[in-house]
């Protein structure tokens, strides 16, 4: 037989849970048999959603010196996140590599280039042929993976991130002088 010991219900920031300990006894002995621990947990339906319009921040997205991009985070927490960012005409990324991690990329508007490649000594790196990328084109560049996006078109390239949050600071590697041309 399942008897409730003690119950407790928690709520924080839109997550609730509830915490049961419940005591087992046998129905033939009255004996105790066991105690367990019965958890659930379940976000809040009555908040609503942090709506951002992703067109709206690129517009105040800031160059990204160490990369050379307009990035801003539009979602996400301090895991994982969801960037835009926009390349100028006839610019390129810096080359860089993450250690932990992928990036999925989504080309919403503009044309160009994805450089990819593997590193095989400091600033050196054994390149892959170059892939054209236009709007709607969506890619995913492997952890430990060199890349570099290159906007060859007239108009900005803005595509949207998703990745790791640790790939915009500390997870975040440049190549300097590498060059897929």
């Amino acid at each position: 037989m399942r008897t409730p010991v003690h119950a407790r219900f928690y709520r924080a920031k839109n997550l609730s849970f509830s915490l049961k300990l419940v005591h087992i006894s046998s129905s033939r002995t009255g004996k105790h048999i066991n105690s367990g621990c019965t958890c659930s947990i379940e976000r809040s339906m009555d908040a609503q959603p942090k709506i951002n319009n992703f067109w709206e921040l690129v517009k105040t997205a800031r160059i990204d010196p160490a990369v050379g991009i307009r990035l801003v985070k539009v979602t996400g927490d301090d895991r994982m996140g969801l960037y835009v960012a926009e390349l100028e005409p006839h610019c390129c990324v810096t080359a860089h590599y993450h250690r932990a991690g992928r990036e999925i990329y989504q080309i919403v508007h503009g044309a160009g280039k994805i450089h990819t490649g593997v590193p095989t000594t400091d600033d050196v790196v054994e390149w892959h042929t170059s892939v054209d990328v236009r709007s709607g084109d969506c890619f995913t560049v492997q952890e430990g993976e060199v890349h570099q996006l290159e906007n060859t078109g007239s108009l900005p390239l803005i595509a949207i991130i998703v990745c790791p949050a640790a790939h915009i600071g500390q997870d975040r590697f440049i190549i300097r002088g590498a060059s897929p041309h």
